[in-house]
């Protein structure tokens, strides 16, 4: 099918009406894929996303609508619609794969999946899986299809065996962490002392031999940030970025945060196209980016994609100097909380950029979910980029870091609800993919899985399962 008639069978499938303007048109012949996407004039959320192969085969639909209709089917219904709309599309899908789920889902109706399996365990990645809203709307659609490579092993080890095998190298990291009641099961306050569970091996084959976490070649030093800098300069000084200049073109809610993106006045694109770069073009080209708290309006976020260039050359001293310039600005206790990890590369120090990562700390222990990335353009002296912590670092000051629990009795804790089981994984290998039959931790008593161990009162803290 040429590129038009692939246009007309996504606006079937879609059922995108004249309200939606097509943003995104490219054929990709190689992977033999057409994607298109269309937005609601009126309503930028509102959108259709839709992957066809080239003989016209529904892969991939995705329609964020403004709210379904009023017209709402029953469970029994809604699961034979999605039912006759997979086979519409893939008459054999029920023959190729085993029925996996179907679940209601927040807000969105229910959802419906198939896997493919092999020894009576789901293959990661295959089938497919819909979700369709009350009024019998699909608005997720995606087929994977089959695995192509998978390796049986000749020898499964006895589960004791890889159990006691877990249980003998398991590691405990006492670290502070900010918890959130969306991602794990806990009581008493978010900011806590805690010990993380860990192994030194991604995971065991079914056989017992293991694979090895990935180490980084790299070698890290944390340095304490001893005094504050001189603050000469005013914080939208360093970044560049005078109001009076840009106009705000988006604003985003990203939960407890808020995106804007900012471009220079009477900026006109010449891009015209409609393919994906084309698109990302259009929305990124000479723009810059800001997240900011919700809550706080403090800023945790600048990407500049402005390319700018100057006549400077400054070095590593000078930009380093930029950079606690302007994480003392926003921290201007930073030194209590944040130490800075340098990692060095020729290529990094031969280019137009110098990044600086800083870890956090409280009470000499570090905490588990929490970084800032600061990037200094060498050439104009100006901060493009930057990736705070994602935290009210104040709130650490509540944590008491001295533990009342004992590795040893965190380990006992974490052993009661400790089990492994069999699973297939995904292994990735020279631009190639196949799947390997494995041991991973399992705690079957729980609804979920154990993530961390209270460093105070030895509560086991579980992370939610999400599917």
């Amino acid at each position: 099918m040429n590129i038009t008639e692939l246009r007309e069978r996504a606006l079937e499938i879609g059922k995108v009406t004249e309200d939606f303007d097509l943003e995104i048109e490219e054929l990709q012949l190689e992977e033999e894929v057409a994607c298109f996407a269309w937005k609601h004039r009126k309503n930028e959320d509102n959108g259709i996303w839709i992957e066809i192969s080239t003989n016209g085969t529904l892969l991939d639909l995705n329609k964020d609508l403004l709210s379904p209709s009023a017209l709402i089917f029953s469970e029994k219904q809604l699961y034979e619609m999605a039912i006759d709309f997979v086979l519409n599309h893939y008459p054999s899908a029920l023959q190729q794969f085993a029925f996996e789920e179907w679940k209601r889902e927040e807000n969105r109706g229910y959802r419906l999946s198939y896997v493919q399996k092999v020894e009576g365990l789901a293959l990661p990645h295959t089938g497919f899986w819909l979700s369709i809203l009350e009024d019998g709307e699909v608005v997720l659609f995606k087929y994977v299809g089959m695995a192509e490579d998978i390796r049986i092993p000749q020898l499964i080890m006895e589960k004791e065996k890889i159990k006691e095998r877990f249980l003998r190298e398991l590691e405990m990291e006492l670290q502070t962490t900010n918890l959130s009641n969306e991602l794990y099961n806990f009581t008493g306050a978010s900011s806590k002392l805690v010990y993380e569970p860990s192994f030194p091996f991604s995971y065991l084959c079914a056989d017992g031999t293991s694979v090895l976490e990935d180490v980084e070649e790299d070698t890290e030093e944390e340095l304490e940030l001893v005094s504050p800098p001189k603050i000469e300069r005013l914080l939208n000084e360093l970044i560049g970025f005078n109001e009076d200049e840009y106009e705000k073109i988006r604003e985003s809610d990203l939960g407890d945060e808020i995106g804007s993106v900012w471009r220079p006045k009477n900026f006109t694109s010449e891009v015209e196209g409609t393919s994906i770069s084309d698109f990302f073009q259009k929305r990124n080209q000479l723009t810059l980016k800001f997240k900011h708290d919700k809550k706080t309006n403090h800023l945790r976020g600048v990407f500049s994609f402005l390319d700018r260039k100057g006549e400077l050359f400054l070095n590593e001293e000078q930009c380093k100097k930029l950079a606690l310039e302007f994480l003392f600005t926003l921290y201007p206790n930073a030194d209590e909380f944040l130490r800075m990890v340098r990692r060095i590369s020729q290529d990094e120090e031969e280019g137009n950029f110098i990044h600086f990562h800083f870890n956090i700390h409280w009470g000499n222990v570090r905490n588990r979910f929490g970084s800032a990335w600061i990037g200094v353009n060498r050439t104009t002296g100006t901060i493009d980029h930057y990736l705070g912590p994602d935290m009210n670092l104040e709130d650490l000051k509540k944590i008491n870091t001295k533990p009342d629990i004992s590795i040893q009795e965190a380990v006992r804790n974490y052993q009661k609800d400790f089990d492994v089981k069999l699973e297939w994984k995904i292994e990735y290998q020279d631009h190639t993919s196949h799947y390997v039959l494995v041991y991973v931790p399992d705690f079957p008593r729980l609804e979920g899985k154990v993530a961390f161990i209270d460093a105070q009162n030895g509560e086991v803290i579980v992370s939610k399962e999400y599917f």
